[in-house]
């Protein structure tokens, strides 16, 4: 049977476009599925009461080589399950955080050399902070959830203070206060004090990094120059091991949780720094995960030829979350703008 020249090409652009959406999807399925299993030990070990398994667990994603498929440090992955376990359901009401204090204090108590129990029972006290503070804008929080805010900070703050000599000689302590830190509003100056005795401790603890850089936000306690700065050093702390590619991540994150498209506007990025970075992150991972990642940087920085390449690389199947906010919207406008001659 002859089929005519049109329809064989047809047929063969759909068959291509098929398999790209195919490696697209499977790509951002495995990324997703790897990060949900760590959190899902983490977040299961705490459920069922099994503290020695979350120290072995804490110890083990710790490692330098401990990433998931696109690169993303396990570790934090890991703190996303502990955080998961501690929020509890939607519906959780105050019993729920008080019995998870209980619990951490109890397993404190009976383990004072133990690194991660003050480190827990710390977090259980913030999570009951933030359920007294809610998820609302602030000037909706009324003065008592604040006060409670507040006081259960400052107790998360003197259990990891008094903790000092056994719990930080692991980063997860730097990392926790860093985050009592911000909601306590402390100085700057502790806050990366703080930073750079974690970095000292283990550079390759990324959440210490990416804690400090949520500190320095312009909605918390920094500003565009002191976030700049600080991932400057974060960059110059791990280049022989990574390049630039933390300069991009913490960038990729300031985007996510501050700037978004107008990253290239409002910040101090730097775009040829930040392409460097996005580089060293594809060439160490080259997922089309990531591949998404740099197009939409490439895009919301303006460099035309380089949106035109990689959205090549990543054919006709974006993954609108990484194009949030408004992902469908973004790619296609970054596609129409990068085909333009």
């Amino acid at each position: 049977m002859h089929f005519p020249m049109r329809l064989v090409v047809a047929l063969w652009l759909m068959f291509v476009l098929h398999v790209a959406h195919a490696q697209a999807v499977g790509a951002e399925e495995a990324e997703t599925r790897e990060r949900n299993a760590v959190i899902q030990f983490a977040r299961s070990a705490f459920e069922r009461r099994d503290f020695a398994e979350l120290e072995r667990q804490a110890a083990l994603f710790i490692l330098p080589h401990q990433r998931t498929p696109s690169g993303a440090f396990k570790i934090q992955q890991f703190d996303d399950g502990i955080s998961a376990a501690l929020r509890g359901p939607a519906n959780a009401e105050e019993e729920f955080f008080l019995g998870n204090i209980a619990l951490t204090k109890r397993w404190l108590v009976d383990h004072p050399n133990s690194p991660q129990a003050p480190v827990l029972h710390a977090r259980a006290l913030m999570a009951l902070a933030q359920y007294y503070r809610g998820t609302g804008f602030a000037s909706a929080v009324p003065p008592l959830a604040w006060a409670n805010f507040e006081e259960f900070n400052k107790q998360a703050a003197k259990v990891l203070t008094d903790a000092e000599a056994v719990a930080s000689v692991d980063t997860s302590w730097h990392a926790t206060l860093l985050n009592v830190a911000r909601n306590l509003g402390w100085p700057r100056e502790v806050a990366l004090r703080i930073a750079a005795e974690g970095i000292k401790r283990n550079s390759d603890d990324y959440r210490v990094y990416r804690n400090t850089v949520e500190f320095l936000l312009p909605r918390w306690h920094g500003d565009a120059y002191q976030l700049d700065s600080f991932i400057r050093v974060a960059e110059r702390s791990t280049s022989d091991r990574h390049g630039s590619e933390i300069y991009a991540r913490l960038y990729s994150a300031v985007a996510e949780a501050e700037y978004q498209h107008r990253l290239y506007k409002d910040s101090r990025v730097d775009w040829t720094r930040m392409k460097k970075g996005l580089e060293d992150w594809t060439a160490h991972f080259p997922t089309l995960w990531n591949y998404n990642i740099y197009a939409y940087h490439a895009c919301i920085a303006e460099d035309k030829e380089t949106t035109r390449i990689l959205l090549g690389k990543i054919a006709t199947s974006p993954m609108a979350r990484i194009w949030n906010p408004n992902g469908q919207v973004t790619y296609s406008t970054c596609k129409r703008w990068a085909d333009e001659p």
